[in-house]
């Protein structure tokens, strides 16, 4: 089974280039952070209130180095923090999230890496799918629950709040589909606390950039 950080890159992922699509970096990484927190709730390592989140159970899984780290940071600090605070420590204090991640999808042989050339000097990781059922399984199953009227199971209602925070539905549904669909996606989204929450901290992201070049324009 794909965990969540795995499925939304396979769905940020373009598949002919073999590059993540060209959402803002943070986006990416901040969505990767709110993954692994969602796949500790799910191992009943973490518990969250409404607004924070704690450790449960503390002991190592030993399966999931990545996972790991991200429990390893939670215990150190031995208190509640609101789940933003920790999307943010999560990004800032374990590098190379996305490249991890998409390095275990080259080890269960979903992708494969490739170095290309930029402007026949420089080289560049890309990602080329080597099976795309995975992919298609994903986008499949998502479509199918946001089409219908059915309660989506627990893990399906996690990614589905995750991927429509950053916005990765976008190359899933057309733009009338979008339209028709985003009721639905209000609603499933409602049922995941680190989704809402990921979705705060992309939005004050975004007003932190327009506020910075709303200075820029009027000092210029």
């Amino acid at each position: 089974m794909l965990t969540f950080a795995e499925e939304l890159l396979l769905l940020a992922l373009d598949d002919e280039e073999g590059v993540v699509r060209s959402l803002p970096q943070v986006s990416i990484d901040t969505a990767i952070a709110a993954a692994l927190l969602e796949e500790l709730s799910f191992l009943r390592k973490i518990d969250a209130t409404p607004t924070t989140i704690y450790v449960a159970e503390p002991s190592r899984m030993r399966f999931d180095d990545l996972l790991d780290e991200v429990l390893k940071l939670l215990i150190a600090e031995d208190y509640q923090r609101p789940i933003v605070y920790w999307l943010n420590e999560i990004v800032e204090r374990i590098p190379r999230l996305t490249d991890r991640v998409l390095n275990g999808l080259v080890e269960k042989k979903i992708l494969k890496r490739e170095n290309r050339k930029i402007w026949w000097v420089f080289e560049e990781p890309c990602y080329p799918v080597v099976d795309n059922e995975e992919i298609l399984a994903v986008k499949t199953r998502l479509r199918r629950i946001i089409e219908s009227d059915e309660i989506p199971m627990p893990r399906d209602a996690t990614i589905i709040s995750l991927a429509r925070a950053c916005r990765l539905f976008l190359a899933v549904f057309t733009p009338e589909e979008r339209r028709r669909y985003t009721p639905r996606l209000d609603q499933i989204a409602k049922l995941s606390m680190v989704g809402q929450a990921l979705s705060k901290s992309l939005r004050d992201f975004e007003q932190t950039i327009c506020l910075i070049n709303e200075t820029v324009y009027k000092y210029n």
